[in-house]
């Protein structure tokens, strides 16, 4: 049935979930406390309880192909649809993406962008907390409070999407000394507008490393190349492969786009030593087996869907967005 009338948070979807529909759902954790009085005999806690009763829990043993998470999206099927990803996917892109922009211990990250959401997850929460980093959770983005908030608690790490940093760029009293503290300024899910990236460096100081994915691929493809702390690629590239990554770009019909960059591969970035091989950053499937793909000399590719064309830039070759 339709539930857009009755939903304004997500505790109110599971009320009307039947526990037969889901037999696999143990136990549900409510945000909101007055749900579990409701449904005190559906298996429901609310976390409030959950955190203050919570005492030490046994290791959890799990297999890197074990499921992991469902991430609703829709990118490459039209309609939302779960990818299936594996605690090997997370940790494997993980890694891949360390390996091409380094977090460290001593980072503070601004974490602004949706948990919900695979950027979100696993390039802001999954990178920072796997580097020892620290996460300053914000609920919702207002540029005013976001500024504020970057100069006091001096935030070195920003992910976010291209609405947010052009928002940023346009502020009137923005400037170097306001984002002074900022190292790694990443953006993603869309394309960055090429003229907003080149007021925020000239302006505010802040090279965007921008990159691009997919929620199947746990989420990052590709990202900007950084050496020495410098962002060595050019506005409105969205960077080269991770390590383990081959790309390849075709036309409607599945046909090489361009026979000149056949294949888009790099071994630039050494990512750290992981038991989780670089191919398990392929989603395991998805709830509706919607997507497409082919097997090619034993792996499987993913058709993206998303236009893009290839140039020689600075060192390597680099993916330009087209659009999409």
């Amino acid at each position: 049935r339709d539930w857009s009338s009755d939903v304004c948070s997500s505790d109110l979807v599971w009320t009307r979930l039947a526990a037969d529909h889901v037999p696999t759902v143990e136990q549900v954790i409510a945000s909101d406390p007055s749900a579990e009085t409701q449904n005190d005999a559906k298996g429901w806690v609310s976390f409030d309880r959950l955190v203050s009763e919570s005492s030490e829990v046994p290791e959890a043993m799990v297999h890197p192909e074990d499921l992991a998470v469902l991430i609703f999206t829709s990118g490459t099927a039209g309609a939302p649809r779960a990818a299936m990803l594996s605690h090997g996917n997370l940790l494997s892109n993980i890694a891949q993406t360390l390996g091409a922009t380094p977090m460290h211990p001593t980072d503070i990250a601004f974490g602004v962008l949706p948990m919900f959401h695979i950027f979100g997850l696993n390039v802001m929460f999954g990178c920072v907390i796997a580097s020892g980093g620290t996460i300053v959770l914000v609920e919702r983005f207002d540029p005013t409070s976001a500024v504020e908030t970057i100069t006091e608690r001096g935030i070195t790490v920003v992910a976010g999407a291209p609405a947010m940093w052009s928002a940023l760029a346009q502020m009137p009293n923005v400037d170097h000394e306001s984002m002074q503290s900022i190292r790694l300024a990443v953006t993603g899910a869309a394309k960055m507008p090429e003229d907003m990236a080149t007021l925020l460096r000239e302006k505010c100081g802040v090279a965007l490393v921008e990159g691009y994915g997919l929620t199947e691929a746990s989420p990052v493809v590709t990202t900007g190349v950084v050496e020495n702390g410098e962002v060595r690629t050019p506005n409105g590239s969205i960077g080269v492969p991770l390590r383990g990554v081959e790309l390849r770009l075709v036309d409607e019909n599945g046909d090489e786009a361009q026979t000149k960059f056949q294949r888009c591969t790099i071994d630039r970035f050494a990512a750290p030593q992981s038991s989780y091989p670089a191919k398990n950053l392929n989603a395991t499937g998805n709830s509706n087996q919607h997507a497409r793909s082919s097997e090619e000399a034993g792996t499987k590719l993913g058709y993206a869907g998303d236009k893009h064309m290839m140039h020689p830039q600075a060192k390597g070759q680099k993916a330009r967005s087209h659009d999409g």
